[in-house]
C-alpha cells in the first residue's frame, strides 16, 4: 500500500511541476515513475553487486519486500534528480523578446 502511496506522489508532483510550465502533463508524471522505478531497479542491482563482490550470500536469504525497502531510497533519490533538472531547465528558458516589434501593443491584446 506505502507502494501505491509513492507512486501517486510521485506522480502528482511531476503532473503539477508540468501543469506549472506548460509542458504534457502525463507525458512527465509518467516519466516521473518510470524515474522512480529505475532507481529501484538500480538499487537492486547495486546490492547484488555488493553481494558478489564481498562474498556475503545476500539474496539467497532475503525477503523481496525487505529488498524493495533497501531500494526505496535509490528510487526516491533518481526522481528527485530527475526533478530537480526538470526544474531547472525549465525555468531557464526565456520567452521570446518581443520588445523590438513595432506592433507590440497589438500582440498584447
Amino acid at each position: 500500500m506505502l507502494g501505491y502511496l509513492l507512486l501517486f506522489i510521485v506522480g502528482k508532483t511531476f503532473y503539477n511541476l508540468a501543469l506549472k510550465y506548460s509542458k504534457n502533463k502525463w507525458l512527465f508524471a509518467f516519466s516521473g515513475i518510470a524515474a522512480y522505478y529505475l532507481g529501484l531497479y538500480i538499487g537492486i542491482v547495486f546490492f547484488a553487486l555488493f553481494s558478489a563482490i564481498t562474498g556475503y550470500p545476500y539474496f539467497d536469504s532475503v525477503n523481496e519486500s525487505i529488498l524493495s525497502v533497501l531500494a526505496l531510497p535509490f528510487g526516491l533519490l533518481l526522481s528527485l534528480v530527475f526533478y530537480i533538472f526538470l526544474k531547472r531547465k525549465w525555468s531557464t528558458i526565456k520567452m521570446k523578446d518581443t520588445s523590438d516589434i513595432l506592433d507590440t501593443n497589438f500582440l498584447e491584446k
